[in-house]
């Protein structure tokens, strides 16, 4: 609600101060709607409904990267589809697909996140390296946490890299990558910075 006050304001120090320990991505893009539904409706109930329906969209938005990423892996859309049903009926995510949190879309933009790093092949594919560094701010703009969940995929991506043909191309999309990633995080990071160390402490 502070991210849509802001949004109402034009107010981009605002919006980036809304939340000074967990990243503002999430928040952020759930504010939007909330924006639009209070512009046109100005009807509690209906934002409540609107907050409601957004964690149930982000939980769907996930089943289907997971289903993405489990065909890409596997080849088969069949175990794809299998594979998902059984993601989707675990306890947690059906208890958390209830609630507008984090964890949802965390757990969905990492999977996308790891779908673009398999299509990147070693990060040769320009197109696909760039996404999976875009994909990694959003991430760590949504928990910072999600940087921990990151490394343990991308280490074997890592000690593979220097037996590549073409490690040069491979370097050029990682330093891309690398300077939209920054680009992303720096903003939210450098301003809440200080409020962090104080919190870790």
């Amino acid at each position: 609600l502070k991210i849509k006050e802001s949004i109402e304001r034009f107010s981009v120090p605002g919006i980036l101060n809304a939340s000074n320990y967990y990243p503002i991505f999430i928040h952020t893009l759930s504010a939007l709607p909330i924006f639009v539904f209070d512009l046109f409706y100005k009807n509690p109930v209906t934002i409540i409904k609107s907050i409601q329906a957004l964690g149930t969209i982000y939980f769907l938005l996930t089943l289907v990267s997971v289903y993405l990423y489990t065909k890409l892996v596997l080849k088969n859309s069949r175990k794809a589809f299998i594979a998902t049903t059984i993601f989707s009926l675990f306890p947690i995510m059906y208890a958390q697909s209830r609630w507008l949190m984090l964890d949802i879309p965390l757990c969905g933009l990492l999977i996308v996140d790891l779908y673009f790093l398999e299509k990147s092949a070693n990060f040769t594919d320009k197109k696909n390296s760039l996404l999976f560094f875009i994909f990694a701010g959003l991430l760590i703009l949504t928990k910072w946490t999600g940087l921990i969940f990151l490394l343990f995929p991308i280490i074997p991506v890592l000690i593979r890299l220097p037996k590549q043909k073409n490690l040069l191309k491979s370097f050029t999309n990682i330093a891309l990558g690398l300077a939209l990633f920054s680009a992303l995080i720096l903003p939210w990071y450098l301003t809440n910075f200080s409020s962090l160390i104080t919190q870790a402490k």
